[in-house]
């Protein structure tokens, strides 16, 4: 199974895959997590100053790169400095998706990449090379307001979706955030991960160091132009997502190692996220749409 999340609801949703349970977060364990969590916050002001003072450095360089990434967009994750953007892990990507940009879906199942290396590359049905199928499509997620996630509330109480009690804490988790978080979670979504099981006669696997595992891809004339879809800033709306077919070579996958979606939402927040926000990104992984199962995308308007 492929799942495309934005990196902050693809953390959450690792954390807490259980379905929606209302009575959760009322039990003495997680009631204790949070006054944990929202005393942190409450710290007096002298102790926040010390902590400040101590990573001045470091904050200061989130902020410019949450800075960098509103003024320009997808390059800063395409040329990737600060090494946020990319997962050292095989068969998973973190990418930037260019909401501005839709291309022609690609239809081709199977293509060949001579070459697969570099910034682009050329590849095709009939050419040979490493092999890739196509197994997704690049998507955006659309943007949220609190109109938007109001109005879904009260359709979700009209179709006995989710209770009264449910309701009223949706809403007033939704009042608790500032439309800066908001505005923020919205430049979040517009980056996404993509995760998909490699193996080979049964046991996990990886292709050689450099080749990649997922690419993405666009129509070139007869062929395509395709990058490696990890640590891409900017893939277009309605590219092809082609995942690496097993091939002599192939080595034992290594360990698992921990993804930068946490760095990557700080630096886009600026900080790390309040009590409050943590909730609402809980809520909208609980009761919200979050994985892909269209075999197309959408076109953004």
């Amino acid at each position: 199974m492929t799942v495309q999340l934005p990196p902050t609801l693809e953390r959450l949703a690792r954390a807490n895959p259980a379905r929606p349970d209302d009575s959760l977060g009322e039990s003495p364990v997680a009631r204790a997590a949070l006054e944990r969590i929202l005393a942190t916050e409450r710290q007096p002001e002298r102790a926040a100053e010390r902590r400040r003072s101590r990573r001045h450095g470091h904050r200061l360089a989130i902020v410019l790169v949450a800075a960098l990434l509103v003024a320009v967009g997808g390059a800063v994750a395409a040329t990737d400095p600060f090494g946020l953007f990319r997962s050292p892990n095989p068969g998973t990507a973190i990418f930037g998706v260019d909401p501005g940009r839709y291309v022609t879906p690609p239809t081709v199942q199977r293509i060949g990449c001579p070459d697969p290396a570099g910034q682009t590359f050329a590849c095709g049905a009939s050419l040979a090379g490493q092999h890739y199928l196509l197994i997704d499509h690049v998507w955006a997620n659309p943007s949220i307001t609190r109109v938007r996630m109001l109005a879904a509330i009260r359709t979700g109480l009209r179709k006995g979706q989710i209770s009264a009690q449910a309701a009223r804490r949706l809403e007033a988790d939704i009042a608790a955030v500032s439309d800066y978080f908001i505005a923020r979670f919205n430049v979040m979504s517009h980056f996404g991960t993509f995760s998909t099981g490699l193996t080979s006669n049964g046991r996990p696997m990886a292709p050689p160091v450099g080749v990649p595992s997922l690419l993405v891809c666009e129509p070139a004339g007869a062929a395509l132009t395709c990058r490696d879809l990890n640590g891409d800033g900017s893939a277009p709306v309605g590219g092809g997502i082609y995942q690496v077919l097993p091939a002599p070579g192939w080595r034992p996958a290594p360990p698992h190692q921990p993804d930068s979606t946490w760095q990557l939402e700080v630096a886009i927040l600026g900080r790390p996220p309040t009590a409050s926000e943590l909730r609402f990104e809980i809520d909208l992984v609980r009761y919200g749409t979050t994985s892909s199962s269209r075999s197309a995308p959408t076109r953004v308007r």
